[in-house]
């Protein structure tokens, strides 16, 4: 659906298919990828979403560390809310 090594903003598709993607972001500190699958329920849709980070270098623990409140707290609930929105939008005109 999305030709491989397509940026998505600073990430990288390796794959995306119907109802599951996977990105990938490698830099000086994380190599990382970014995973969603969406599963049929009664009332439409669950999203499944995760981050998997690998260590690149000694500085990736100290710097996951000093930023991870900023990332749960801003980061991932804006990208959530973004997707969401994106969703309804998408789905509410087709209807």
């Amino acid at each position: 659906m999305v030709e491989p090594g397509t940026l998505d903003g600073p990430f990288a598709v390796l794959y995306v298919h119907a109802t599951e993607a996977v990105s990938e972001i490698r830099n000086a500190t994380v190599h990382a990828f970014l995973v969603w699958a969406l599963e049929p329920t009664p009332d439409g849709y669950q999203l499944f979403w995760a981050i998997h980070v690998l260590p690149v270098s000694v500085w990736t623990k100290p710097y996951l560390a000093l930023i991870d409140p900023f990332r749960r707290w801003l980061v991932y609930p804006a990208l959530l809310r973004r997707i969401h929105e994106s969703w309804t939008r998408e789905f509410k005109s087709a209807s």
